[in-house]
C-alpha cells in the first residue's frame, strides 16, 4: 500500500494484517497507517493506494458522495479553509427521469461520512436549477453556490451559506440577454489585495 499525501508526494504505508471471523469464516484485512509533514498549511486530499502483486493492479478508493440514484456530473467540490473537515459537493442529475435541481452533499469529517439532499428544485424556495453548479468557500467559511435557472429566463443564481451548506439564501440573481452557459464564482482579496470576498 501506497499513502498519496494530496501535495505532490507519497509514501509506504505501514500494512498491518488483521484476522477477522466472520459467518463466511476467516478473512484478512489490513490496517494501513502512515505520516506526513506538510510544507505548506492546507487542505490535502489523500488516499490509499493498494497494489496487488499477484494481478499486477492497483486498487483506489471510490467514494460515492451523495448516494443518489441515477449518475450525476458536473461535479464540483468546495474545503472550508477555517475549518478543512467542513467539505461541500455539488453536481447535476445526467438522467432526465431523476429529481430536479442539485444533489448536493455535506461532510463535517472532511469526506469521510456524507449527508446527501437536493437543493433548488423548486420546493425549498431557492429559484429553481436546471445545472451547472460552482461553488467556493472564502477565507472566512462562507460557502457560494452559482448556478442557471431554466429558460426562457435563464438567469445567474447566486447563493450564500454561512454554515457550510446546511442553509441557502438568495444572495444575487443576474440576467443574461444572450442566455449565459456554464457559470463560475471565484473569491478573494478585496481591493489591493486585502479584505474580504
Amino acid at each position: 500500500a501506497t499513502i498519496q499525501w494530496g501535495a505532490g508526494s507519497e509514501s509506504p504505508a505501514d500494512g498491518r494484517p488483521v484476522q477477522i471471523t466472520q459467518s463466511g469464516g476467516l478473512t484478512t484485512e489490513f490496517n494501513v497507517a502512515g505520516s506526513h509533514t506538510y510544507a505548506e498549511v492546507g487542505a490535502y486530499p489523500l488516499w490509499v493506494k493498494v497494489h496487488d502483486k499477484v494481478n499486477k493492479t492497483d486498487a483506489l478508493p471510490v467514494s460515492n458522495v451523495n448516494a443518489q440514484q441515477a449518475s450525476q456530473a458536473e461535479a464540483n467540490i468546495a474545503i472550508d479553509p477555517m475549518n478543512p473537515d467542513r467539505v461541500f459537493a455539488a453536481g447535476v442529475n445526467v438522467d432526465a427521469s431523476a429529481p430536479r435541481g442539485i444533489p448536493v452533499a455535506t461532510s463535517n469529517d472532511g469526506g469521510v461520512t456524507w449527508i446527501a439532499r437536493t437543493i433548488a428544485d423548486g420546493t425549498d424556495g431557492l429559484p429553481p436549477s436546471i445545472g451547472d453548479p460552482k461553488v467556493v468557500f472564502d477565507q472566512f467559511g462562507n460557502l457560494f453556490l452559482t448556478y442557471l435557472t431554466p429558460s426562457p429566463e435563464r438567469h445567474i443564481v447566486v447563493l450564500l451559506s454561512t454554515n457550510g451548506g446546511q442553509d441557502f439564501k438568495l444572495l444575487a440573481t443576474f440576467t443574461d440577454a444572450d442566455k449565459a452557459d456554464q457559470p463560475s464564482i471565484a473569491v478573494g482579496p478585496g481591493a489591493e489585495g486585502t479584505g474580504g470576498s
